[in-house]
């Protein structure tokens, strides 16, 4: 009670010491939307106000923006169409508000005859958010538990409620300063329920994910009664971009401690702490983040912190809630024709359509690519919900370092054995064994390329979102590439959906399937090529060999095996080829490297056929190995696939083997 106090007095002293800048930014909002002299930056950064544009998908805007911030015009239609975005309010903001809910709980820990109750959040599958005046220590929390689902039905019951105990041994980080605290949850409780299954908050680090003027909403159990909702009407007055804090008007009593502060995405901005009246206080997320880095930085190895647990925290996504059992306030029921919600504050519902594949289509029934790339984002009626997931993985990219040699080469020195004595073959089996011994995480293809592969682990660099075509060595944009395989996955599906119900158009077999696949704008090469391995999922989502194409020189190259024509004279951009031969003209010595890892991990898989890999080509990546050295980029890739599914790839950290290694048991 006495450090709660404390921190309503700390608040209270913020409050009186930024009132005027309070009343300054009420003076430049009623500016704003009276047409009168809107100055922008008196109450907001450059960067943040980009930011925001950013995540509610104003992009042009936004590049405007930065490309020349002191165009006052420019600020003040962002700034408005934020506002304007943040006003639009659809059924889908409620439907998605529902399922988010299901991630807030009461938080109880018992002291005698009475119990301290606050509010409390999932941050991760596994971790818990709330203040540190509600759970102080570890005996606390090993005393206390969240209830979840604690809210009144229709027929003012407010049961049944689940509950879950927190493991403090397992994890536990507590911050006086901040008024947090970060508590792992029991993954299934007593009566066999996930905690997994009820969502979570991701927490995205980058500053800008509200902005001054923008309204919030507060999920809470207030003075520990049953959940309630401060919903929308709430604006934020107030943020010190030098400090930690936000400030914000809205109704919330003494059990609203450790509610999550959301904005109109249901993005968590702050972690509110302090009522003082109707000014309210919450902790920056994006401080929280920047906390937790250094915990993360600062700790050794034998610290009482479970560095992959923050690691896994740091780097959480947020995937949809799985459907709520009852219906009530807090867990509307969920249908699979619920609208969803969009990047600019519009709405999306999935209804039936009659799409006419003539116009799409090359002569022969061929697909063209522009029958998939041509369709805009918003509005397609099929919005993948990993897009977002994408975005925020893209986001949290920003803030990582590239690649850390020092960090790197003690991984490496721990996940190999000594082989410098093993022969040839020894050593073909010894590294193919432990390639798929510590390949412990096999994901979805479309996780693999979306949440890893273009918003991370394919960049060229830490400074830019840029990746690179690995045959033709053009520029993309991270971003856009997701943004454009988002497009041609809702179009994919609505012209599965429409030859299915109109047999007229021919069958959805393989060879459709294919075509469709075929038809991206973007592919995403396999070194070895699909048909070869039957595209068996572990094969066809390893990382190891995967690398962002255009579908041009991905349907350039085929399944054609790689051949050295010893030539510079390229046919196409992306290089040579002829009948089972395929020469890239960039990217030789990281596909080369690729493909003998390949040789590794999956014995068998690659036919000593000229349908697939004479062996007589073996030569040739061996070559290529050599000839082009290891770069900084294979490097990062290398250590941060590793941290994603387990393994590495032996050819990368040390090339020499390329020459001692008798891949001949990889063939079939």
């Amino acid at each position: 009670m006495i450090q709660q106090e404390e921190a309503t007095r700390q608040a209270k002293e913020r409050f009186k010491n930024r009132e005027q800048q309070r009343e300054a930014n009420a003076n430049q909002l009623k500016e704003l939307n009276q047409g009168g002299n809107f100055d922008w930056t008196q109450i907001e950064t450059v960067s943040r106000l980009a930011q925001r544009a950013k995540r509610l998908g104003l992009f042009e805007m936004a590049n405007a923006l930065i490309n020349d911030p002191k165009d006052e015009q420019t600020g003040r239609r962002v700034f408005e169409r934020i506002l304007d975005v943040n006003n639009l309010i659809n059924a889908s903001f409620l439907t998605e508000g529902a399922q988010k809910s299901r991630a807030v709980g009461r938080i109880r820990i018992p002291l005698g005859t009475n119990a301290r109750l606050g509010t409390g959040f999932m941050v991760s599958p596994r971790v818990m958010m709330t203040n540190n005046h509600v759970l102080k220590s570890r005996a606390d929390a090993s005393k206390g538990v969240i209830e979840l689902d604690f809210f009144e039905r229709e027929n003012g019951d407010t049961g049944p409620v689940i509950r879950f105990r927190f493991e403090p041994e397992l994890f536990f980080i507590t911050d006086v300063n901040l008024d947090f605290t970060l508590v792992a949850v029991e993954p299934v409780n007593v009566d066999g329920a996930s905690i997994e299954d009820r969502g979570w908050f991701p927490l995205i680090g980058p500053s800008g994910k509200a902005v001054v003027g923008e309204r919030v909403s507060i999920i809470q159990h207030p003075d520990g009664k049953p959940q309630k909702v401060a919903l929308h009407d709430n604006r934020i007055v107030d943020i010190d971009v030098k400090d930690h804090f936000i400030h914000y008007k809205t109704d919330t009593m003494g059990g609203s401690s450790g509610s999550p502060v959301l904005n109109i995405q249901w993005d968590l901005v702050a972690l509110h702490h302090a009522t003082s009246g109707n000014n309210n206080e919450g902790v920056r997320i994006s401080s929280i983040v920047t906390r937790l880095r250094e915990i993360m930085e600062n700790s050794f190895s034998g610290a009482r912190i479970n560095r992959t647990m923050l690691n896994d925290l740091l780097d959480s996504q947020s995937p949809p809630p799985s459907p709520p059992q009852h219906s009530g306030p807090g867990t509307m029921a969920y249908q699979e024709s619920a609208p969803r919600f969009n990047a600019d504050g519009t709405a999306t519902w999935v209804v039936p359509v009659n799409i006419t594949l003539g116009v799409g289509q090359l002569p022969g029934g061929r697909i063209a690519p522009s029958a998939i790339a041509s369709a805009p984002v918003q509005g397609s009626g099929m919005e993948d919900p990993l897009f977002n997931e994408a975005m925020q993985a893209l986001e949290r990219s920003d803030q990582k370092e590239y690649y850390n040699e020092e960090e790197d080469f003690e991984v490496c020195t721990e996940y190999y054995p000594d082989f410098k004595d093993l022969d040839g073959t020894q050593l073909y089996t010894a590294l193919s064994d432990l390639l798929s011994r510590t390949h412990t995480t096999t994901l979805s293809y479309k996780r693999a390329r979306w949440n890893h592969l273009y918003p991370w682990i394919d960049r060229r660099d830490g400074e830019s979102r840029e990746l690179r075509g690995i045959y033709s060595d053009k520029v993309f944009d991270a971003l856009e590439i997701i943004r454009q395989e988002s497009v041609a996955e809702s179009r994919r599906e609505a012209m599965i959906q429409e030859r299915i119900q109109h047999e007229s158009l021919g069958p959805v077999d393989e060879a459709f399937l294919e075509e469709l696949e075929a038809s991206h704008p973007f592919n995403c090469e396999h070194s070895v090529p699909q048909s070869w391995f039957n595209k068996r999922k572990q094969p066809k989502t390893d990382l190891h060999h995967l690398f962002t194409s255009e579908w041009g020189c991905n349907s350039f190259r085929g399944n054609r095996a790689f051949f050295d024509f010893n030539t510079e004279a390229f046919r196409e951009d992306c290089g040579a080829s002829e009948k089972s031969k395929f020469e890239p003209k960039h990217g030789k010595g990281a596909v080369a490297r690729a493909t003998l890892y390949f040789l590794l991990r999956y014995p068998g898989d690659i036919a000593d056929t000229s349908k697939e890999m004479p062996r007589d080509r073996l030569a040739t990546l061996i070559r290529w190995s050599n000839e082009n050295e290891v770069t900084l980029w294979e490097k990062h890739r290398n250590a941060e696939i590793q941290k994603v599914q387990g393994n590495r790839n032996p050819l990368i950290d040390f090339p020499e083997l390329a020459d001692k290694i008798d891949f001949d048991p990889g063939f079939a």
